[in-house]
This record gives structure tokens, C-alpha cells and sequence, in this order.
């Protein structure tokens, strides 16, 4: 049997001919411009998102697949020694247990963030998985669907007990059917991550000429277009986009922010303003210490909290 290396290093022999690259803003719809900027340390949120996938005929084996995009994140974490990872499984509507065909998959599909960039390597997985169809191919796709929503993608205590499961299903359920194979991915390093859009095509195939970059865009649907206007047809494709964000409207998500924040509004109104003040004081630590929040942000939530819950109140 194999194990789980080496299956992840069969299904990843990414062909050296695949191109990779982002896109200058002058390729994107105007009003969808993601400037190509280097991510400041302890000030930004990262969010990652893939935007569109196209699926080729010519590149599966299987009479009848399951189209499976697969995502595994890593980025140094401010209280973890390892980096925290981050691991996403789905199957794709329209392409559960189908024959072979081009297809192109539009999503807006958040596999990363908002998680906050402290320095560091951000190492990137994404890949779209033709598995041939078997009985056992839809528990396992529906079971790492379920461990994926649990683990979530912007929490770090949240994803941690969720890492190794989901890793193990996913090469599991690469390892199910006899004739699965990469449609189209990346693996990559960025050591200083910037923002953007970027695009991997499986090609050119060898002995083609290369392709013309410049001559490539996207929709308003994050759909690849050829120098012609058209939906670019010639190989399969990802196309996803890095962004930053300088807050985290949804800290309340985060458990034990929840938990101190109705710890606070428990308090108000009913006990003395100077208890009051110092449930106040814990929730605020609580802020300060979270790995999910930045300092800056983490100072502009406590006196929001405070201007609005508090104040009034003593």
C-alpha cells in the first residue's frame, strides 16, 4: 500500500511545461483591479480565493469522474511553533460522478482568511482532481466535505485538530480509484507574498510554443479569455486572487472572544461599573492575545466594544 508521501508525490508530478504567473491589473475587468503589492508583516489579513477552474476532456482517464478541488495552506502563526495549515476538500457542483467533458467552473470559493500575515513563507496547494467514479469515491468526498466545514479557513484553533484528517483523506481518496489524475495545480512558496490575481494553465504541451501571457485576461467572472475576447479553450486553468484586509468583522466567530464578549454584555447593566470594568479588561486581553487578530485592529474592536457596551453603562 502506498503510503501517504508517496501517493501525494504521484498525484503532484506537476508537468515542468505548466505556466504560471500574475496578472497585471490591465488584464482584469476595471473594476475588479487587484493591485500586485507586497504584504506588509502584522498589518494585513490574508484571504485567498479560487475564482475559476477549467476542466479538459483530453486531460481525464476516467469514462465517468468526480471533479474534486483540493486546497492546503500553510503561514507561520505568532503562537505556534509549526506553521498552521490549512486544509480544504470539495467536490464541485455539476461535476459529481459525470462523463468526461470541458467545463469551465466558476466559483468564489474562499479557501483561506481572513488569517493575519505575521512574516514568514506562505506555502500554497490548489488543484483540481479528476477521481474516477467507484462506489466508495462519494462517502469519502462527502466525508472530507464535512471535515472541511468543521475546520473552517480563518480560525486557527478551529482548523488544528482538523490538519492530519483531512491530509490523510484527501490522499485516501486520491488513492480510491484506479485512473485519478492532476487536471490542472500549483504548489508554491511565496517567502515575500504579494497581492493579486494569478493563473496556472496546464501547458503548453511539449514541442507547442509557449503561451503569450499578455495576450490572456479575465471576465467579470474571473474567466480566462484569449487575445480574441473569447473563453480560452487550449488547456485547463485555475485562476485564483490573494487580497488583504486591515480588520476582522467577524472576530465574534472566534470562541473565546465570543465567550468573554458575553462574559461583558452579561455583566452591564447588572453588576458595579468597577466589575464591570474589569470584565472589560479580560476581554480586551483576550483580544490582544488571540493569534486570529492583529494588534492594530485588536485596538480599534476593544474601543468600539467599549464606546458602544460599556461606556454607557458606568
Amino acid at each position: 500500500m502506498l503510503k501517504i508521501e508517496q501517493i501525494k508525490s504521484l498525484f503532484w508530478e506537476t508537468p515542468k511545461t505548466w505556466t504560471y504567473a500574475g496578472l497585471e491589473p490591465k488584464q482584469t475587468p476595471n473594476n475588479k483591479q487587484l493591485l500586485i503589492d507586497k504584504i506588509e508583516p502584522d498589518n494585513y489579513y490574508l484571504n485567498i480565493f479560487i475564482r475559476s477552474m477549467r476542466i479538459s476532456k483530453a486531460r481525464i482517464l476516467a469514462k465517468k469522474f468526480y471533479a474534486v478541488a483540493t486546497s492546503s495552506i500553510s503561514l507561520p502563526i505568532i503562537d505556534q511553533l509549526n506553521k498552521a495549515n490549512f486544509n480544504v476538500a470539495t467536490s464541485l457542483a455539476g461535476l459529481k460522478n459525470v462523463k468526461a467533458k470541458d467545463k469551465i467552473i466558476q466559483m468564489n470559493h474562499r479557501i483561506l482568511g481572513p488569517i493575519p500575515y505575521r512574516g514568514g513563507d506562505l506555502d500554497i496547494e490548489i488543484g483540481l482532481f479528476a477521481v474516477e467514479s467507484s462506489n466508495i469515491v462519494s462517502p469519502y468526498i462527502n466525508m472530507l466535505e464535512g471535515l472541511s466545514a468543521a475546520a473552517g479557513v480563518s480560525i486557527v484553533q478551529q482548523a488544528l485538530p482538523f490538519v492530519n484528517l483531512i491530509s490523510k483523506g484527501i490522499y485516501s481518496l486520491l488513492g480510491a480509484g484506479e485512473k485519478n489524475n492532476l487536471v490542472v495545480g500549483i504548489r508554491n512558496t511565496y517567502d515575500t507574498p504579494t497581492t493579486g490575481n494569478f493563473v496556472v494553465i496546464a501547458g503548453p504541451d511539449p514541442g507547442k510554443a509557449k503561451i503569450k501571457l499578455k495576450n490572456i485576461k479575465l471576465d467579470e467572472q474571473y474567466r480566462l479569455l484569449n487575445k480574441n475576447g473569447d473563453q480560452y479553450q487550449d488547456y485547463p486553468y485555475i485562476v485564483f486572487s490573494i487580497y488583504t484586509t486591515k480588520t476582522r468583522q467577524t472576530w465574534f466567530n472566534i470562541k473565546k472572544l465570543a465567550d468573554a464578549y458575553k462574559k461583558l454584555i452579561d455583566a452591564t447593566g447588572v453588576k458595579p461599573a468597577e466589575e464591570v470594568t474589569k470584565i472589560f479588561g479580560d476581554f480586551k486581553r483576550a483580544l490582544y492575545l488571540s493569534p486570529d487578530i492583529l494588534p492594530e485592529d485588536a485596538e480599534q474592536t476593544a474601543k468600539k466594544v467599549y464606546r458602544q457596551k460599556v461606556a454607557p453603562m458606568i
